[in-house]
């Protein structure tokens, strides 16, 4: 499948262009070259799973079809991240549903290619070992092995003779720790209870959400409402730190937040994130944040994910909702322009969503 206005934001040029990428609609990866400038074989195949994610050049594919054996998209892949001078760019372009496979005749063509540093290598041998194909070098020397997880590790150690159903066995146990620190969840609709919170940017009560929930408090006195914050006492306000502030946001029927959302908090119930203005720089997947995406552990994993999860994203100018359609994965939620804060109209239209039909009859 692909993400028609992830695609419409990816600069095209005369070479090809690796882009991201989710596997069943969620974000698994673990790559970290979208922060770099440049990249070659080792850098893409240092990631935790293997798919073509590539926009190809015309006369570059052409080129490469006329002088090379390729049977499936893989090889192409292969062979277009094996002659170098690719673009990057991270926009999430492509959802995989199944692995795909290289062809055998794609590792005899690979061992008439030569210049490959020893890593280069190594991970082109872990592909033809995955896809069940004889490893294309024999003799490989890591100086420094340790840089390799556990299942490579493994692999490197024993020259690639490993049981391919212990290699399964100790690659899913590593996906499966892995996986925790991507911000997945499933939202449990039978935990909610009959509650709206609030949480303000970085828990403060200021701007959208401290304005927006003075509001809702005062025109709708029977509905239990709370902000999250240190800032103010009272019934209706609740300490981040208090032990009782995860299970209440995690909760409630509905959550507001301002820009994003801790990455400790998993919200079950609808999720509504509050944003102000025209965004003065590039966000999230139109930027590249190299030293984000190259020293975060899974940073992309989890802010993605997170976004996954928001129902309404609504923000007060009209004419920027093409920002979030580029900048994050908003496929999932209703982008809503409600015009200029500080106004009733505005306050009445988000009211308007917090109690609209598919909530309205959990609230009291």
């Amino acid at each position: 499948m692909i993400y028609q206005s992830m695609l419409d934001a990816v600069q095209l040029y005369p070479k090809s262009i690796v882009v991201d990428y989710t596997v069943d609609g969620q974000y698994k990866n673990d790559c970290h070259y979208f922060g770099q400038s440049s990249i070659n074989i080792a850098d893409w195949a240092q990631n935790n799973n293997y798919y073509p994610n590539l926009i190809y050049a015309i006369q570059q594919t052409l080129d490469l079809i006329h002088y090379y054996s390729v049977e499936t998209i893989f090889d192409l892949a292969l062979l277009t991240l094996l002659k170098g001078d690719l673009s990057i760019d991270g926009h999430v372009v492509f959802d995989f549903k199944a692995p795909i496979a290289t062809s055998a005749s794609i590792w005899e063509t690979i061992k008439t290619i030569e210049d490959f540093d020893m890593m280069s290598q190594f991970y082109l041998n872990k592909m033809a070992y995955i896809d069940h194909h004889p490893i294309p070098f024999r003799n490989l020397f890591i100086e420094d092995s340790e840089q390799l997880n556990s299942p490579d590790n493994w692999l490197y150690s024993t020259k690639f003779m490993l049981p391919k159903w212990l290699y399964k066995i100790a690659k899913q146990r590593a996906d499966n720790k892995q996986l925790q620190n991507f911000g997945l969840y499933t939202k449990q609709p039978n935990v909610l209870k009959d509650h709206i919170v609030f949480i303000g940017d970085h828990h403060q009560y200021i701007g959208n959400s401290k304005y927006l929930f003075t509001y809702f408090v005062k025109h709708n006195p029977m509905t239990a409402c709370y902000f999250v914050t240190d800032d103010r006492r009272g019934p209706h306000f609740i300490s981040p730190k208090s032990e009782k502030a995860d299970e209440l946001i995690n909760s409630a029927r509905v959550v507001i937040v301002e820009n994003d959302i801790p990455e400790t908090l998993q919200p079950n119930g609808t999720l509504i994130q509050l944003h102000q203005g025209t965004p003065i720089m590039q966000l999230f997947l139109d930027s590249k944040e190299p030293i984000k995406n190259i020293e975060t552990p899974f940073y992309r994993a989890k802010r993605y994910n997170r976004w996954l999860q928001f129902d309404y994203v609504i923000h007060s100018a009209d004419d920027i909702s093409h920002f979030y359609q580029t900048a994050f994965p908003s496929h999932q939620a209703n982008v809503l322009a409600y015009g200029i804060l500080n106004t009733n109209i505005y306050y009445k239209r988000v009211t308007k969503v917090l109690l609209n039909n598919s909530i309205r009859n959990h609230l009291k």
